[in-house]
């Protein structure tokens, strides 16, 4: 079991322990991390030790919500350049109609929610209406807080905005 430390952590863990409950065996969960968490172009790795805990190994990537598949590509890419063999790609939610091939031809891609068909409206950036009533953004979860360390983030301060958590 392998997760993004973007999100997926707890999931690769309670994946793992059932798992292990139903194999009668141990099995490992570990999570990726980012080479730089600002610059998501960088890839991720297995820091800590977890890249020998991947080698060799049948590996089961777990996300939270596929929205663009770049986090499973890159946690997919990781554990392959580990030495690990990616058996398939887990997730709670696909949004984004995110493909196996948009993960790195991984053998399966699995979500127990295909929201493909709900219509979610998501903005980027300054195009958010809220961020342009200058509503409160929370930065106690999601990615509000390294946000706000962007250079939008900062515009976004100067004209006013304030921040809850």
């Amino acid at each position: 079991m392998a997760g993004p430390a973007e999100g997926a952590i707890p999931i690769a863990h309670f994946v793992a322990f059932h798992l292990s409950q139903i194999e009668t065996r141990d099995i490992v969960a570990v999570y990726l991390e980012p080479t730089d968490p600002a610059n998501k172009a960088l890839p991720f790795y297995l820091g800590r030790g977890f890249d020998q805990d991947v080698l060799g190994k049948k590996v089961l990537v777990t996300e939270d919500i596929f929205t663009s598949g770049g986090s499973a590509q890159r946690s997919v890419e990781a554990v392959r350049r580990a030495g690990g063999d990616v058996i398939g790609v887990a997730g709670i939610a696909n949004r984004g109609r995110v493909t196996p091939e948009q993960v790195g031809q991984a053998p399966r891609l699995t979500a127990l929610t295909d929201m493909a068909g709900i219509a979610m409206i998501a903005w980027r950036d300054l195009t958010c209406p809220l961020c342009d009533k200058l509503e409160p953004l929370r930065t106690d979860i999601g990615k509000g807080k390294s946000w706000l360390e962007t250079p939008l983030g900062k515009a976004w301060l100067l004209k006013g905005g304030t921040t809850l958590g």
